[in-house]
């Protein structure tokens, strides 16, 4: 536990993910260290402790340790995460993927594809006004090698989410799904005081 507190306090947010999970694994105790994680990521700023269970996930997934990995992005992360396989279907879905997409249970489950997800949200019509560009959209038939994507688009219920996607060794990819529906309304409401202000001032 003191070495892993050392690796994560000592870099912060920038934390050597490959010396955490090394830190880990190689523990007497794996489940503790693991919760030093979580105590310790929940210390950061929302973005800083994301960013951390994303490192050390992808790094645990590149030292070939997807139990760690799943650990980590189903128990610490909040937000949607999913592992896709190189056909694009699910391999792993933390709960929170299928509460940010509004998808049922059924459809974030291993071996469902990526396609099954995009048909829901479509007939929603998330899609509607994106003609075959949303990220999702493009993931289906991206090659196994690509560079990531990132997008923020309004659903259909008016809340705005983060799609991330980015490319795993092997031909896979990983989905990280964002609820940014509270930051995007104070981004609003900042702009329209921000130009009430400067009409008011121009008058």
């Amino acid at each position: 536990l003191d070495r892993l507190r050392a690796t994560l306090t000592a870099s912060g947010e920038n934390a050597p993910a490959s010396a955490a999970v090394a830190a880990i694994r190689d523990a007497s105790d794996p489940a503790a260290c693991l919760a030093l994680v979580r105590e310790l990521g929940r210390q950061l700023p929302g973005e800083g402790r994301r960013e951390l269970f994303l490192t050390i996930g992808r790094s645990a997934l590149g030292q070939n340790d997807p139990a760690m990995a799943a650990t980590v992005y189903q128990e610490m992360l909040d937000t949607g995460l999913a592992i896709l396989d190189r056909d694009r279907a699910i391999a792993f879905a933390n709960r929170r993927f299928a509460e940010v997409l509004r998808l049922p249970a059924t459809l974030a489950r291993p071996c469902r594809h990526l396609s099954d997800v995009v048909a829901h949200c479509a007939s929603r019509g998330d899609f509607a006004d994106t003609r075959g560009e949303a990220a999702l959209e493009k993931l289906l038939v991206a090659p196994t090698a690509f560079d990531p994507m990132t997008e923020e688009r309004r659903g259909s219920d008016g809340g705005t989410l983060r799609i991330e996607a980015s490319a795993l060794p092997g031909g896979g990819a990983m989905l990280v799904v964002s609820d940014r529906s509270r930051q995007r309304r104070a981004e609003d409401e900042l702009a329209a005081g921000r130009e009430l202000v400067a009409r008011q001032g121009a008058e």
